[in-house]
């Protein structure tokens, strides 16, 4: 299993260093069921990931009237659905299962402007969180990464049942202090310490003792 720090591997160390290390590290056994919620959001994505690329005509019946014409036109502006980046530790790209890379993500869609800005949304079909905020800052810090000519990113996470989207905008004046954060995150992500930490997420656990796992806490 790659050992790179995705943004979903950062958000469940920060709930609980003790199931990330047992998931990713130790790579323990897991059941997971996603429900009917997450299948939902599973659907919505490829659909409109397989529309953007031009892989199908037709889209989940759920995207409400205001997100058709917005999917309509990156398509017709020539965005990118699910676009991969892996970077080493000096942020050079690299294959997405290298044993070199420390951080990785996929984009739900990336577009690259003629005048060099670039655009990124990430598609959400649940609740708005503050933490996604964190979300956007790395992806937009992926794109400056990969594109050294892009001097301004806006990353979008996208609601779609809200019909709401929420904006950071990002300019590559900020890049090294994106940089400096997230570098400090993917170092405490690894230091060789994992306490247990109880909370609601122990509900989706696989590994808290009300699912029969091995946590004695949680």
């Amino acid at each position: 299993m790659s050992k790179a720090i995705s943004y979903s591997r950062y958000s469940m160390h920060n709930k609980c260093p003790q199931s990330y290390h047992w998931k990713y590290n130790e790579e323990r056994p897991t059941t997971y069921d996603p429900g009917p919620a997450a299948t939902r959001g599973t659907m919505i994505h490829k659909t409109i990931e397989d529309f953007i690329n031009k892989e199908s005509e037709t889209i989940h019946e759920d995207i409400t009237k205001k997100w058709l014409p917005y999917v309509d036109e990156l398509r017709a502006r020539g965005a990118a659905a699910e676009v991969d980046f892996c970077f080493t530790n000096q942020w050079e790209q690299t294959a997405w299962e290298a044993e070199d890379g420390n951080t990785r993500g996929s984009l739900d869609m990336l577009l690259l402007r003629p005048d060099h800005t670039a655009q990124v949304d990430d598609w959400k079909t649940g609740r708005i969180y503050d933490d996604h905020a964190e979300q956007r800052s790395l992806y937009g810090l992926y794109v400056f990464k990969a594109f050294p000519d892009v001097t301004d990113v806006q990353v979008n996470s996208v609601y779609v049942d809200k019909n709401k989207k929420v904006t950071t905008t990002m300019s590559r004046v900020m890049v090294p202090t994106y940089t400096a954060v997230w570098e400090k995150r993917f170092e405490r992500i690894r230091l060789p310490m994992y306490p247990p930490r109880p909370g609601s997420h122990c509900n989706w656990c696989s590994f808290s003792k009300k699912k029969g796992g091995e946590c004695k806490v949680g």
